[in-house]
């Protein structure tokens, strides 16, 4: 189910887990316009920047009633359950699987080439 309503700020409350849905963005964009969009984007990008080792990261952002203002909930550093979302056909934890492999790999080759 999606709510007009607010709920308390916790995740036992919002979670889908907990029988709550994602709505879908395009009437969400709609709604609020691009400035609003743009603003909420900016907001997002300025979250994940304070987790720079992050490869994936979920957040949780309300949109208030008034259509312009927003709220960044929380961070979930290793991303989230989100159901039917790919980019690129990998859902987030395999990207954060792929992405802390590669990571390992590179700091493998690293440390075998200094001891060459």
């Amino acid at each position: 189910m999606t709510t007009r309503s607010p709920c308390a700020i916790s995740s036992r409350c919002c979670s889908t887990s907990r029988g709550w849905a994602r709505g879908p963005v395009d009437p969400l964009v709609a709604r609020v316009g691009p400035a609003a969009w743009d603003a909420l984007l900016a907001s997002a990008r300025s979250a994940a920047a304070c987790f720079p080792d992050s490869h994936v990261l979920g957040l949780d952002i309300a949109v208030l009633a008034d259509g312009a203002s927003h709220a960044v909930l929380e961070a979930n550093v290793f991303g989230d359950f989100v159901k039917d979302v790919t980019a690129g056909g990998i859902d987030p934890h395999r990207a954060q699987i792929r992405h802390i492999a590669a990571r390992l790999d590179a700091r493998r080759e690293a440390v075998a080439e200094a001891a060459a």
